[in-house]
């Protein structure tokens, strides 16, 4: 982490999901028909692989600044959508279910664009969709921390702001 110490944690945490994350998607995604899913900050692609096992017919897009790791998706998922920054997402888009995962609401930056960039996501999602947001902040207090970046044997991703907020958030109001 750049001016700051490290965070010791299995390269597995980045490469496959977690029980609770396995749980809480699989509710999700079993109640209805196929959903159409942004993944903002999709990395390898782990929550997609996830998704389109549960669900073969959905429609899955992702977002991923790194360009290794976009082209890996990209040649790993032929049938889905990915783009460099969360702007580039089409206006007219529409999605079931939005995620923010790992780095969650630190990939917008500051406490300022961070809600700009919720505002956008509730007006991209359908009625009833829902918005999961995963954060931590392992490396000190307020909104976010310094720049870190993850490296994966040649991969790197990042680096990128750490927001500190966990929340799913399903038909809020962003005022």
């Amino acid at each position: 982490m750049e001016n700051g110490g490290g965070v010791d944690c299995a390269c597995r945490d980045f490469l496959h999901l977690r029980l609770e994350e396995q749980a809480l998607l699989t509710a999700l995604l079993s109640d209805g028909p196929a959903p159409a899913v942004l993944d903002v900050g999709c990395g390898i692609g782990r929550h997609l692989d996830f998704i389109r096992q549960q669900q073969q017919a959905a429609v899955l897009a992702g977002v991923e600044k790194a360009n290794d790791l976009r082209q890996s998706c990209a040649a790993r998922f032929q049938s889905v959508m990915f783009w460099e920054s969360f702007a580039d997402v089409p206006d007219d888009s529409r999605f079931n279910l939005v995620l923010l995962m790992g780095n969650g609401l630190g990939i917008f930056g500051d406490e300022q664009a961070t809600l700009a960039g919720l505002r956008r996501i509730h007006q991209l999602l359908n009625p009833g969709g829902v918005l999961i947001v995963e954060s931590g902040n392992p490396f000190g207090d307020g909104f976010s921390t310094p720049h870190f970046t993850i490296c994966y044997r040649n991969q790197i991703d990042g680096p990128f702001p750490w927001g500190i907020h966990f929340a799913c958030v399903v038909g809020a109001e962003f005022d």
